[in-house]
């Protein structure tokens, strides 16, 4: 019974997980101009049409796919590394493609937050 009900939970989540992999597979395919054979684009294709993405998937510029991808790695990763390290109380992550994603997704987010100060209103 425990067990029906923890699937029942962790199987629709796992395919959102592999939604987002399918995403992120796809941009990087364009952000490095790789050819993936036929079948395979077809598959993410068939992903990403049902999330209503396909049609946008080539509208991003290179930096924002790489902004973007360093957001999808990071959590997957984290993701990841918290089944593996369950007793990890803090953030403390010396993996390096972690700390990496983290970083450049950092400078890709600090232009957009510095957009979002809070200013003043004059009619306080």
């Amino acid at each position: 019974m425990g067990l029906d009900r923890l699937l029942a939970a962790a199987i629709p989540l796992l395919a959102s997980a592999e939604a987002v992999a399918a995403i992120g597979a796809s941009l990087r395919s364009r952000l490095h101009d790789n050819m993936l054979e036929r079948e395979l684009a077809v598959r993410l294709d068939a992903v990403l049409d049902p999330l209503g993405v396909l049609d946008v998937v080539d509208e991003p510029s290179e930096h924002e796919i790489a902004g973007l991808l360093d957001l999808i790695d990071s959590y997957l990763l984290q993701a990841a590394d918290h089944v593996v390290n369950p007793d990890r109380a803090n953030w403390d992550h010396r993996n390096p493609s972690i700390l990496i994603a983290q970083g450049h997704l950092s400078s890709l987010l600090a232009p957009i937050s510095s957009n979002l100060s809070c200013r003043p209103s004059a009619e306080v």
